[in-house]
């Protein structure tokens, strides 16, 4: 559930006592707009903004300008909007400026990111994975119809897929007229005298439905010789492909290929390994201090899941970490929303309203002495909140740091396993 910022606003504006939604019904100006539903004392709206909400001009959305003037159920602002308003344009009427509410909204959501947190997931990391850039292709494909980090061989065509997939939102959909290949070199921080004789492992989930058309392969010089997986057996499904290959003593490169011939097919989460890795950088979607647990996919033939605390007894090699943490609330802008219930966005609302009336302190120094008393009405209403459990969150347990751990380097995090 969410909270777009329009809903915020009104909430603390019937909060702070006075909130008005209405429709323009008559004149089409930059400083006039007119409303024959009206009913309000002059007096009470004098002085006070007027929002737009929606507008046949969308230019103005979002817009606010003052009330200068009132004349019957017209309405006079200062200055004029930048577009005309038209007959069904709706618009609040507010008792103080729309960017006040805004930034004092935004300054509590980041103030109250202790009790009204997002639930965060990640799941791009899979241990030991050297395939560097775009390995499950959660990015999009881009100009030329090439997926990040993958390199064209000969001329598939390559597009999103979000409706058949394995594991994320994406999947990469490959079709080939001929014998045709993607690739990533995955040798760019290997040793070359170190790997000599050890064995690369690549896996990738397949969807076929053409029997012998579909496989992985590596190859060590270039795309020259290959060793590569089964085929993919074609019965419309999905399958793990694996392709195992030991590091010759004369290999120059590493390359993972994804292919098929006269075919479409599917690919999703690609992982290649060596040798363990310990040092991951943290995810941008996991903020500061997380992560609060730790999670490793406890079969490696089941990528949804069920997922283990980490570690677990299995060989992690290939297996998704699952990170979750406690995130912050998306701070609600022009637009966007909030991810909070209505419920939980009336403490948001109290303390939004804490800063908004200290604001107003300063802005409105004729009314100072009323601000500063709002100000404690809506500290005292934050204090009760934070401890009701009808509006705060639990916090979440965190998962003792067993083997695993976080570092930091200057402003870059990293995720670090124990092996």
């Amino acid at each position: 559930m969410a909270v777009t910022l329009n809903r915020l606003i009104e909430m603390m504006a019937r909060s702070s006592g006075l909130f008005i939604s209405s429709t323009v019904t008559t004149g089409v100006a930059t400083t006039t707009l007119g409303d024959t539903t009206l009913t309000h004392d002059i007096n009470t709206l004098y002085n006070k903004w007027v929002y737009i909400v929606t507008a046949s001009q969308p230019d103005i959305v979002g817009q606010a300008r003052r009330i200068t003037t009132i004349a019957g159920t017209t309405l006079t602002v200062a200055p004029a909007f930048s577009e005309t308003t038209t007959i069904g344009d709706t618009f609040y009427i507010l008792p103080y400026n729309p960017d006040v509410y805004r930034d004092a909204l935004q300054e509590a959501a980041r103030t109250l990111a202790d009790v009204l947190w997002l639930p965060v997931r990640d799941e791009s990391i899979s241990v030991d994975n050297l395939i560097a850039t775009n390995p499950g292709f959660e990015t999009a494909v881009g100009a030329g119809g090439n997926s990040p980090g993958w390199i064209k061989v000969d001329s598939p065509t390559l597009t999103d897929e979000t409706t058949i997939r394995i594991h994320g939102t994406n999947s990469l959909k490959f079709v080939a007229s001929g014998l045709d290949q993607i690739y990533q070199e995955i040798d760019g921080n290997m040793d070359m005298k170190e790997i000599v004789g050890k064995t690369v492992t690549f896996r990738a989930w397949v969807f076929a439905e053409d029997a012998s058309a579909v496989r992985i392969g590596i190859s060590f010089d270039g795309g020259s010789s290959f060793t590569y997986s089964d085929y993919h057996d074609g019965k419309d499904h999905w399958q793990d492909l694996e392709a195992k290959a030991d590091v010759p003593a004369d290999w120059t490169n590493v390359g993972v290929y994804l292919g098929g011939t006269n075919t479409t097919c599917y690919f999703d989460l690609a992982r290649a390994w060596v040798d363990p890795i310990s040092l991951y950088s943290m995810p941008s979607t996991v903020p500061y201090p997380g992560p609060n647990r730790l999670f490793i996919q406890a079969d490696i033939n089941r990528p949804e899941g069920p997922y283990d605390i980490y570690p677990s007894s299995c060989n992690p090699s290939g297996r998704i970490l699952r990170i979750e943490s406690m995130g912050i609330a998306t701070p609600p802008t022009s637009s966007s929303s909030i991810e909070l219930s209505e419920v939980r966005a009336e403490l948001l609302i109290a303390q939004a309203s804490v800063f908004m009336f200290q604001t107003l302190q300063n802005l409105d120094s004729g009314n100072s002495r009323q601000h500063k008393s709002s100000v404690e009405t809506y500290r005292e209403r934050v204090f009760l909140m934070r401890n009701s459990a009808r509006h705060r969150m639990r916090y979440m347990g965190a998962h003792d740091r067993f083997l695993w751990n976080t570092l930091e380097d200057g402003e870059t995090r990293y995720l670090k396993l124990e092996r």
